[in-house]
C-alpha cells in the first residue's frame, strides 16, 4: 500500500532569498547569485542560479562566515571571465 509522506511531515517554508548579483549573456541567458539565512544552522547559504535552475549552493556556518564575501567575489569573477555582463537586479528580488 503506498504511503503518503506529506501526511507525516509539515512543510517548512524556505527562508527568503536575496539577490546579490544578476548577470546576463547576449543570447538571453541569465544568472543570479543569491543568499539566505539558515536560522536552524546559524548559517548563511549562497546559491547560484542559471536560467532559474540552481547550479551550486555553499553553506557558511560557524567561523566560515568570514569566507563568504571572497567566495561570492570568486563566483562573480568566474561569470565575468566567461563573458557574462552585470545587469540590474529586479525590484521584486
Amino acid at each position: 500500500m503506498p504511503t503518503n509522506l506529506s501526511r507525516s511531515r509539515t512543510a517548512e517554508p524556505a527562508a527568503p532569498m536575496r539577490v546579490l548579483h544578476r548577470l546576463e549573456k547576449s543570447d538571453g541567458h541569465w544568472a543570479e547569485i543569491r543568499e539566505r539565512q539558515v536560522a536552524e544552522l546559524q548559517a548563511l547559504e549562497v546559491l547560484v542560479f542559471v536560467d532559474g535552475s540552481m547550479l551550486v549552493s555553499q553553506l557558511f556556518h560557524s567561523g566560515r562566515a568570514a569566507e563568504c564575501p571572497d567566495a561570492i567575489a570568486t563566483r562573480v569573477k568566474e561569470f565575468l571571465d566567461g563573458g557574462w555582463i552585470p545587469s540590474p537586479i529586479p525590484q521584486s528580488s
